[in-house]
Order: C-alpha cells, then structure tokens, then sequence
C-alpha cells in the first residue's frame, strides 16, 4: 500500500536499485466522515493518510503510478477510520471509490482489479455500544458493492476488509492489582493500580471507554464510583473515570474487559516500567504467551 506520491518515487527508485518490480495499490482519501472519535478518523480530505480525491491528487498519483516502470498498480485502498458502529459510511466509501475506479478507466484506461476497504468495524467496550452482527453488515456492504458496480459499468473488483479489532479485541482481559485507595470527600474517589498508560495508553490518547470490574468482590455490590489510575507521574495516566464497581482494598484484583486489541500492540516502558506477561487460556489451561520484560531488559541496550 502507498500513500502519497512522494512514497511512491522512493518505492520506484528503490526498486530501480535492486532490478525488482513490485505490485500495489494505492491509499486513497474518500471525504467520508465516520462520525467517530476525531483522532482515529483516517478517509477525511485533510487526513494525514492517503491521496485525496477531492483536491485531484489521487488522480494524479493514479497517473504517476501508471507512467512508473517500477511498480505494477493493481487497485485502490481506503480506510475510513476505526469504531464505527453504523454500516453506512463503509457503503458511502465503497460507493465512492467505485466510482473513482470507474472515473480512472474512463480517463487512462487503467481498470482496478482489486478494492481494499480497510476496517473499522466497532467492537463493545461497554454496555451502551451498540451490538454489530459483522457477518449481516459484511453481508450488507457486499449486496451494496455488487449493485454500485453492476450501475456503474465495471468489472467487480477484489473486494478486500480488514476486521482485525473485532476479531481479538473481546478475546482479552488485562487483570491489575490493586495498590492505594484514595477518597476526596465531595470530589472523587481514585483506585491505584500497578499498571495504567504504559501497557494501555488508550484513555490517554482518545478517552477510551472500558467495562472494569473488581474481581476479587465480584459478588458483592458495585456502589463505589471512582477513577481508575494508573503508577506514573502523569496526570494523564488513567484507565477508566467514573466507574462503579465494588470498593477495593489493597491487593484487589481489578479487570478490565476488551483488551485483545490495540493494547500490547501500543504498550510502551514509559517510566522504565517492564511490560506485563500474556497468557493464554484454553481448556482451563494457561501459558505464557509474551513472557514478562525484567529490568534487565530495561537496560540491556545502554552501552
């Protein structure tokens, strides 16, 4: 996948150098807006992602990759952002670079073979997002995407999706122990935990929602409103505001739901603090996955 015209010559001249060729498709911006959090909006005209069509570029990369003599184009790739709970927007963008797809023919007589729409589907972090049935929306979009290019006089393309979130986002729980439990009497309550930006940065960058649970009292009454925070000396670091759940007290196991996706993957050492362990549990088993960073691994780069 390209992005803009300036990768492009670098992939060219690349590819000059070591006497290969190299299929690709380029990143086009389709104008859609999502309707979702601003930071993980990525298919909007002013996007740091991808040639938009609006402005003409994506024409003009189009043009610049069919006169190179290095790279084979193949089709076209949009993203238009990511938890996405309404099926429209990916039906309003395929509609959109379909018809781009037709527009190019018709100027260079270069047909796509392939359409990569990217992802976005939303997943449930909490009770008040909406259930999505993938396999009826994906359904949906395909009927939707047959049609379009039926009207539109093209050859259907390879229609290519990206589902990676709602596929292993619920798969995971990340389980912290609990450390200091602070109130301030008509402000908030704050529960500390032993985790927090470093392993899951989420909430710090787009206020990420999250179900958190005491699951050491899970029997009991949840009636204890409070932030979840994280140990560094961030402000910032916090895991979930405003949750009610069973008041802990120190070495309390606090779970927080929906973390198979976007959480190791983004996890840093900030404050040279080791990432966690993964495990994995089948069949009442478990093993390690990721074993746990040390501090010798903190260190074992500095010369």
């Amino acid at each position: 996948v390209v992005d803009n015209e300036d990768e492009l010559l670098a992939l060219d001249e690349y590819l000059a150098k070591v006497g290969k060729r190299q299929r690709v498709i380029l990143r086009i911006s389709p104008g859609i807006d999502p309707h979702t959090f601003k930071a993980v909006v990525t298919g909007s005209v002013d996007s740091k992602f991808g040639s938009p069509i609006a402005t003409g570029q994506a024409e003009q990369i189009t043009r610049l990759a069919l006169s190179l003599k290095n790279v084979d184009l193949v089709g076209f790739h949009c993203h238009i952002g990511s938890q996405i709970f309404d099926h429209k927007p990916f039906v309003d963008a395929a509609d959109i670079m379909l018809r781009f797809i037709a527009y190019i023919r018709e100027k260079t007589g270069f047909t796509a073979t392939e359409l990569n729409l990217g992802g976005g589907l939303g997943v449930r972090y909490v009770e008040s997002h909406p259930h999505i049935d993938y396999a009826e929306v994906i359904g949906e979009m395909a009927l939707v995407i047959k049609q379009r290019a039926a009207e539109i006089g093209i050859a259907l393309p390879r229609i290519v999706l990206e589902p990676g979130r709602s596929l292993v986002a619920d798969a995971g729980m990340t389980l912290y122990t609990t450390g200091s439990v602070k109130s301030i009497p008509g402000y908030k309550n704050y529960v500390s935990i032993d985790g927090g930006m470093p392993d899951n940065p989420r909430f710090a960058l787009y206020e990420s929602p999250y179900t958190v649970y005491n699951a050491s009292r899970a029997a009991e009454k949840a009636d204890f409103t409070c932030s979840v925070v994280g140990r560094c000396c961030e402000s910032g670091d916090i895991i979930q505001t405003g949750v009610t759940i069973q008041k802990p007290t120190r070495g309390d196991v606090i779970a927080v739901a929906v973390t198979g996706a976007y959480n190791y993957s983004m996890a840093s050492n900030y404050n040279r603090i080791p990432r966690p362990l993964i495990l994995l549990l089948s069949g009442g088993k478990a093993k390690v996955a990721v074993r746990r960073e040390s501090n010798e691994d903190m260190i074992k780069n500095e010369v």
